[in-house]
C-alpha cells in the first residue's frame, strides 16, 4: 500500500505569485480585508431579518495589530491561534464551560486587573478570519495560475496514476486548501469520500472513508466543505461551497456550523484547520473519520510519499514516527526544493532544516564518521556524493530525499520507482544498492 502525503509545497509550483505561508499571513493582516469581510458578514440577512452585530473593523484591527506588535514574526496560524482564543475569552460567559474560561475566572477573582468577558459580537471573528483565507485561496486559483497550469496538472494525474497501476491501495493525503490535487484525482478515479442525498446533496460519508481502496482525504479540512448542523456538505466547486458557507451562516435550522465546544477552548476549525492546537478538530466528523483512516493507512503502508511538507503538525508526525520501525521493508521518499548541498555532517545543527525535521519523526540512527584529524564525514559519503550530483539519495536507511522540489519530481519520477515498485522480491537495501550502482555505472 502507498500513502502520499502532500504538503503546502505541492501547490507552490500552480500559482504565481506563490501562495505562501508569508501571503496568507498579509492577507488576515490587511486592513482591507478585514473592511470586505466585515461588509460581507454584515449583509447576511437573519431569518429574522435583522443582522447580526459582530466588531467594528476599529476594534478587530487593534487585536491584529496588536498580536503583530507584540509577536512581528508569527505568521497566520499563529495569528489565528491568538484570535481563536481571544475570542473564546469573550463569548464564553460561563466560567464551568470551558478551563479557559475557568483560568480566566480564577485570575479575575485573585487579580485587580480584570480580564473582560462575555461579548457576543466576537463569536463568528474566527469564521470571519478563516474566510479571508479562503478568498486569498479563490483569488489565486482564478487570477494566479501559472501558464503551465493544465500541464502540471497532467504530470500530477500521471504521477498518480503510475501509482494506481503499481499498487491498487493508495490513499492521497492532502494538507492543503487549495483545489491543486482536485482535478489530478478525479480523473485517476481516486474517492471522494462523498454520498447523494435527497435532500441535502452530496455530503461526507463516513463508511465511504473508512472502507474505499483509492481515497483523498482533507484532515485540515477544504473549501469544497459546508459544515452544518447535521453532516458535513461537499461541493465539487470551491466556489460554490464558499457561497452555501455565507447563505446558510443564520439559518435557524441547519446553518453553517463556525464553532465547536471543546474542553479548553472553543474550536473554531470547521470547514478548514488552522492554528496551533489542531488536534480538536479531530473530534468532529469528517476530521475523525480522515485522521482515523490515515492512522490505518500509514500503518499498513510500506511507501510513504512526502511532499512539500515541513514536519511541523505533531499530530501528523507522531503517526510518521512509527513508521520506519514497524517493518524493515518499509520505505519514505521525501521530495523537497533544498537548493543546498547535502552534507548529512551539519544539517543536525540547525532544528529548522528540512533533514533534521526528517530525523526528528523518523528518529533513524545519524551516522557520522570522524576521522583522526577530526573532520567529519556522512558514513555513506558516496551516496551523499550522488545526491548532490543527481538530485536524490538515501539520507538515512530506507529513507530517500529528493531535493529539486516537486515539478522535477513530476518530470523525473520514473527513475526512482524500481526502488519504491520492484518487479523482483528484494529488501529495500538491496534495491537502493543495485539502483545507485546502475546510477553510478551510467
Amino acid at each position: 500500500m502507498t500513502t502520499i502525503l502532500l504538503g503546502a509545497g505541492a501547490s507552490v509550483p500552480f500559482f504565481n505569485p506563490r501562495l505562501t505561508t508569508t501571503s496568507l499571513t498579509n492577507a488576515v493582516k490587511d486592513r482591507t480585508n478585514w473592511e470586505n469581510i466585515l461588509e460581507k458578514y454584515n449583509s447576511v440577512l437573519c431569518d429574522k431579518e435583522d443582522m447580526r452585530e459582530a466588531p467594528s473593523i476599529d476594534e478587530i484591527m487593534e487585536l491584529i495589530l496588536s498580536i503583530d506588535k507584540l509577536y512581528p514574526s508569527y505568521h497566520f496560524e499563529q495569528i489565528a491561534e491568538i484570535v481563536d482564543k481571544y475570542c473564546s475569552i469573550k463569548i464564553d460567559i460561563d466560567p464551568k464551560e470551558t478551563v479557559l474560561s475557568a483560568l480566566i475566572h480564577i485570575i479575575n477573582t485573585q487579580s485587580n486587573c480584570q480580564i473582560p468577558t462575555s461579548d457576543e459580537r466576537w463569536r463568528d471573528v474566527p469564521f470571519l478570519f478563516r474566510e479571508i483565507i479562503a478568498d486569498q485561496i479563490l483569488h489565486y486559483q482564478s487570477d494566479c495560475k501559472v501558464e503551465d497550469y493544465d500541464n502540471l496538472q497532467q504530470m500530477q494525474e500521471k504521477f498518480l496514476d503510475s501509482i494506481c497501476k503499481v499498487d491498487e491501495d493508495v490513499t492521497i493525503v492532502s494538507l492543503n486548501y487549495d483545489e491543486c490535487i482536485i482535478k489530478s484525482a478525479r480523473h485517476t478515479n481516486f474517492n471522494f469520500c462523498n454520498k447523494f442525498d435527497q435532500d441535502d446533496g452530496f455530503i461526507q460519508d463516513v463508511k465511504s472513508i473508512l472502507n474505499e481502496k483509492k481515497i483523498i482525504l482533507f484532515p485540515h479540512g477544504h473549501l469544497t466543505l459546508h459544515p452544518r448542523n447535521n453532516y458535513t456538505e461537499y461541493y465539487h466547486c470551491a466556489e460554490t461551497a464558499d457561497e452555501h458557507r455565507w447563505s446558510f451562516l443564520f439559518d435557524s435550522i441547519n446553518k453553517t456550523i463556525t464553532h465547536h465546544p471543546a474542553v479548553f477552548a472553543y474550536n473554531f476549525n470547521t470547514f478548514i484547520t488552522t492554528g496551533q492546537c489542531k488536534d480538536d478538530s479531530l473530534n468532529n466528523e469528517p476530521f475523525a473519520a480522515y485522521y482515523q483512516r490515515m492512522a490505518k493507512d500509514i500503518m499498513s503502508s510500506d511507501k510513504i510519499i512526502i511532499i512539500g511538507y515541513s514536519f511541523s503538525d505533531e499530530h501528523f508526525n507522531r503517526l510518521l514516527k512509527i513508521f520506519l520501525h514497524s517493518n524493515p521493508n518499509n520505505i519514505a521518499l521525501i521530495v523537497d526544493y533544498y537548493t543546498d548541498n547535502v552534507t548529512m555532517t551539519d544539517e543536525y545543527k540547525d532544528s529548522e532544516c528540512i533533514i533534521s525535521k526528517i530525523q526528528k519523526v523518523f528518529t533513524p540512527e545519524w551516522s557520522v564518521f570522524v576521522d583522526s584529524d577530526s573532520n567529519k564525514f556522512p558514513l555513506n559519503k558516496e551516496e551523499i556524493q550522488r545526491l548532490n550530483n543527481i538530485g536524490y539519495g538515501e539520507i538515512f536507511q530506507n529513507v530517500i530525499f529528493y531535493k529539486k522540489g516537486y515539478v522535477s519530481f513530476l518530470e523525473t519520477y520514473n527513475q526512482i520507482w524500481n526502488i519504491l515498485y520492484p518487479s523482483k522480491n528484494k529488501s529495500i537495501c538491496m534495491r537502493i544498492k543495485e539502483h545507485f550502482q546502475s546510477i553510478y555505472t551510467n
